[in-house]
Order: structure tokens, then C-alpha cells, then sequence
């Protein structure tokens, strides 16, 4: 007995620790399923997809620019251009990257070159007017 209250002592911070461990484990699950459901929420599925383009005439024609906006948020990754202060033949954007594969020339991917010749793209200034009559 002249040991015991070394060994209780000694099994209490053995177990302290060990609840410790088990509470950031415990931590650290939660937090990666939330990940996991914040990434499942911001999934779009391809039947999604392929019912969007499926009506895309009807729909785009009814929506506002905040609209258009999410609709090619949904679809396109990214789109990288070229560098301004260099003057490029080939048009200002380089490359799309969608987040689904497309079919182009009849092979799967997800990244569309716009390096040819044949693109044709607009740029707009658009400058605001003062309209206030004094």
C-alpha cells in the first residue's frame, strides 16, 4: 500500500492524457466531415449539368447578369489570359478550365486551348456619365 497514491497518481495523468488524445481525434473527425459536407454541398453533379444545357436556350434568354454569373461559375474552373502588356495574335484568353470533363475533337478533357487563329472576342469599355442636370 505504501505505492498506492504513486500509482493512482501515475493511471490518472496516463488516463488524463489519453482522454486528451481521444478529444482531439474526436476534433479532428468533425472537422474533416465538415469539410467533406461543405465539398459534397459544392458538387455539382453531371445529370445537373446535362439538364441545364438541355433547356440552356430557354433559360439563359430569362436571366439576369447575377444569374449568368453562378450559371458559368457552376460550370468553368477557371479562365487564364494572356498577359496584357504583351501583344498575342491569338486572342486574350489562353486556356478555359472546366469542372467537368467536354468532349472537343472528339476526346475527353477538361481544359480548352484558345490558341488558334479562328477565336473571336469583344472587349468593352464601359465608363459611367454624369446624367444629373443642375
Amino acid at each position: 500500500m505504501s505505492h498506492y497514491n504513486c500509482k493512482y497518481a501515475d493511471m490518472s495523468n496516463r488516463l488524463d492524457d489519453l482522454y486528451d488524445k481521444i478529444d482531439d481525434i474526436e476534433q479532428s473527425i468533425d472537422n474533416i466531415d465538415i469539410t467533406l459536407e461543405e465539398a459534397t454541398a459544392q458538387k455539382v453533379t453531371a445529370k445537373e449539368i446535362y439538364k441545364i444545357l438541355a433547356n440552356f436556350d430557354k433559360l439563359y434568354d430569362k436571366m439576369d447578369d447575377v444569374e449568368k454569373k453562378k450559371f458559368f461559375n457552376t460550370l468553368i474552373e477557371r479562365v487564364e489570359a494572356h498577359d496584357i502588356r504583351e501583344k498575342q495574335s491569338d486572342g486574350i484568353i489562353k486556356k478555359v478550365v472546366f469542372k467537368f470533363p467536354v468532349f472537343i475533337n472528339g476526346e475527353l478533357c477538361d481544359t480548352v486551348m484558345l490558341t488558334k487563329k479562328s477565336t473571336v472576342e469583344t472587349i468593352v469599355l464601359l465608363s459611367k456619365v454624369n446624367t444629373y442636370k443642375e
